[in-house]
């Protein structure tokens, strides 16, 4: 029996390419069993989960983030039984030679290319001779390349009914091949670039909605080459919306336009999000690694980022080549001026099967040589300097891309020159404080988030301590201990204003009694006049009900009941 096993950073993810295997498996009646874990489990549990299943044959699915563990797991595995057959595919192994296999003589097969048209072959022998697989599966050695390029017009969804009734997150493929040659990805030597028939993508994408799958992520390196498929396959979504389904797309911002833009603004809201590799804003930069994208294309990717109905996730790469610290500075800047909601700062990896990796004496790079190949300094950044952006990355990921801060953080944007600076700084002392163990919770990052913004701008802490009330409120989150004093106990007397100002009661809760609303509000007051940005003179009220998205703001000046009892 051969045994597939993948092994993925997170519970909610799950392995595609094993997925194509067991499919392929069941149709020649190929005995295999397929488990899934984690990198989070303990090695030796997994070890004994394997040890478990009596299997002949082990064959490991490898990526970055669980290379080692599988090298662990395969050496375990050869010393408690020598005549164990262990096979190794998947992008991590792809690039590896016969001096690799040499120096880990525990592994017997790594398979290269697409690995669909060897297990089919597999198949093939298992159902016309078992032994004749066996004989070949005994002899089996080495680097296992198959030079044809699969047909994927016709692949359809490897998932069983009951995981895509059950999982998180289904990932699919309607391309296969990126039209690219980005020198910092794989897929720059990757294969031609390859469809799905139209048919077929609405056939899959009918099952994935019929079950209600939460997120339907697309593997395609660059969904909307060409934009007229792109759009054929949004209208058939908006046509089959189940209002649960959110798809996740990789797009180019090179091909992003006003067309496929305006399809996008007629759908559901959360229907889609995007993720948008932007990487650099530096012209030298984007030539030197090989990426097609010139400056203009950004203004559509701002057009983007401006819809309300969808999320934007926009990518930028820290330590390429020709970007220093000046550099890789305005990059950031220009990326967060687009508006996205989260923008993914990560250092460079040198890639097996990279160009850049071919590269490293001319930009003079240095690197970590065990998984995830970051990086440490090359010749535009020092290492020292290179921690400077990590920091950055540090602070742009617990504000930015908390994305609890939104009004707090667009008042910060206006009132500064340089949020690299602002998210540098402000990542330095959360580094610092949890390398000296320092309290590091939500309250006292928020504390932190509040100081540095008065500290940087003209802002008053009453005016910072209103956007961020009003932002947590705006999100259903509780006002922490730090701004506990801007809270208002809700009572009786609550039942006059509420009886006098019916038009602050939302419509779905017209029908409330009076006491039932006064449990469901959250009300803070401030100086600070959300909607109008300025101080006042009097206190504001900002009432926020559960389960409905506005927050009201209630004047003293104009709800007399308030003056009568605060």
């Amino acid at each position: 029996m051969i045994q597939m096993i993948e092994i993925n950073a997170k519970f909610v993810h799950n392995n595609l390419a094993l997925r194509y295997f067991r499919e392929i498996a069941s149709n020649y009646h190929l005995p295999v069993l397929h488990q899934s874990f984690t990198i989070n489990q303990s090695a030796n549990l997994i070890l004994s989960a394997i040890r478990e299943m009596d299997s002949q044959v082990y064959l490991f699915s490898c990526y970055i983030w669980n290379i080692d563990l599988v090298l662990k797991l395969s050496k375990a595995i050869k010393m408690l039984d020598s005549a164990a057959k262990i096979i190794l595919g998947g992008p991590e192994v792809s690039f590896h030679d016969e001096d690799w296999l040499k120096k880990h003589d525990y592994i017997d097969v790594i398979l290269k290319n697409e690995g669909e048209t060897w297990f089919t072959k597999i198949g093939q022998l298992y159902e016309s001779d078992p032994k004749m697989l066996l004989a070949y599966l005994s002899l089996l050695k080495g680097i296992v390349a198959e030079p044809a390029l699969m047909d994927i017009s016709g692949l359809g969804v490897p998932y069983t009914d009951s995981e895509l009734e059950t999982f998180k997150i289904a990932y699919y493929e309607s391309s296969r091949g990126c039209p690219y040659t980005c020198s910092y990805c794989m897929s720059a030597r990757g294969s031609k670039l390859r469809y799905k028939s139209i048919e077929q993508v609405k056939l899959d994408l009918a099952r994935f909605f019929r079950a209600n799958t939460p997120v339907i992520k697309f593997v395609d390196r660059t969904f909307n080459a060409p934009v007229d498929r792109a759009i054929a396959i949004m209208d058939y979504i908006k046509e089959i919306d189940n209002g649960v389904t959110t798809c996740h797309f990789e797009l180019s911002p090179t091909l992003l336009n006003d067309k496929l833009i305006s399809k996008i603004a007629t759908l559901r809201k959360n229907l889609v999000q995007f993720e948008i590799g932007i990487q650099s804003t530096n012209e030298r930069t984007i030539k030197a690694i090989q990426r097609n994208m010139p400056i203009s294309s950004l203004a559509m990717v701002e057009k983007l980022c401006a819809l309300d109905n969808c999320h934007t996730h926009l990518d930028l790469i820290a330590g390429l080549p020709y970007e220093g610290v000046e550099e890789f500075e305005k990059s950031f800047n220009d990326v967060l001026a687009l508006g996205p909601d989260h923008l993914q700062l990560g250092m460079l990896k040198i890639l097996h099967g990279s160009l850049i990796k071919e590269q490293l004496k001319e930009h003079g790079y240095v690197y970590d040589e065990h998984p995830p190949y970051e990086f440490y300094q090359n010749r535009y950044l020092s290492f020292l300097q290179k921690q400077d952006l990590v920091a950055c990355e540090e602070g742009v990921e617990s504000y930015h891309n908390a994305e609890l801060f939104t009004n707090t953080l667009a008042h910060l944007y206006k009132s500064i020159d340089s949020p690299y600076r602002f998210y540098q700084q402000i990542g330095a002392v959360l580094i610092h404080n949890q390398l000296h163990s320092f309290p590091d919770g939500f309250d006292n990052r928020l504390i932190l988030l509040r100081d540095m913004i008065v500290e940087h701008t003209s802002s008053t802490v009453e005016m910072v301590e209103g956007l961020l009330a009003f932002d947590l409120l705006n999100v259903n989150q509780k006002l922490p201990k730090s701004l506990s004093h801007m809270r208002v106990e809700t009572h009786g007397k609550w039942h006059d204003v509420i009886r006098n100002h019916p038009e602050m009661i939302p419509t779905s809760l017209k029908e409330q009694s009076a006491k039932q609303l006064i449990k469901l509000m959250t009300v803070f007051k401030s100086n600070y006049h959300i909607f109008e940005k300025r101080m006042t003179d009097d206190e504001l009220y900002y009432v926020k009900f559960k389960n409905d998205e506005a927050i009201r703001l209630l004047d003293t000046a104009n709800v007399k009941e308030l003056k009568e009892f605060y």
